[in-house]
């Protein structure tokens, strides 16, 4: 996890906006607004001192936008990343014969779950099966059962 106390950050979209936003709150930062009307904007402070605070000025200088951060940089480009799956999967597709590639990804409730299918003309089919599970919040209690000895958060 990034921590983005004393840091500015540049986004490029509402979407960008928006999931900077979300990761923010849950770090524990407050808005000055509600999360809806701040996704329009593209410049975001966030303080760390006293409270966890984002601020939104009125006038960013050429100086202080050139030294923020961008939304991208953090977290990388979802386009660039899927180009470079696809890239390898028609570079494998090259090199081992195959036709057709076809590459499902699911949501479930604890885990990710992917499939793989790769079919040549002769019909040979190829299928590959993966499993990601989601992290998970557990409590302080779970983590002392299962150390077997008390837990102290020093911060």
């Amino acid at each position: 996890m990034i921590d983005f106390t004393n840091k500015a950050i540049t986004t490029k979209s509402d979407l960008e906006s928006e999931q900077l936003l979300k990761k923010a709150v849950a770090q524990g930062f407050g808005l000055p607004k509600g999360e809806k009307a701040l996704i329009a904007n593209r410049f975001f402070r966030f303080i760390g001192t006293p409270y966890k605070q984002i601020l939104i000025p009125a006038t960013i200088s050429h100086a202080e936008f050139d030294q923020a951060i961008s939304y991208t940089d953090l977290f990388g480009d979802p386009e660039t990343e899927l180009r470079k799956i696809v890239d390898s999967a028609t570079r494998w597709c090259r090199a081992y014969g195959y036709e057709h590639l076809s590459i499902f990804a699911n949501e479930g409730i604890d885990k990710f779950s992917g499939k793989g299918l790769a079919k040549t003309s002769e019909g040979i089919i190829q299928r590959v099966d993966a499993d990601v599970m989601k992290p998970r919040k557990i409590t302080i209690a779970e983590l002392e059962k299962q150390l077997g000895c008390p837990i102290e958060i020093v911060s």
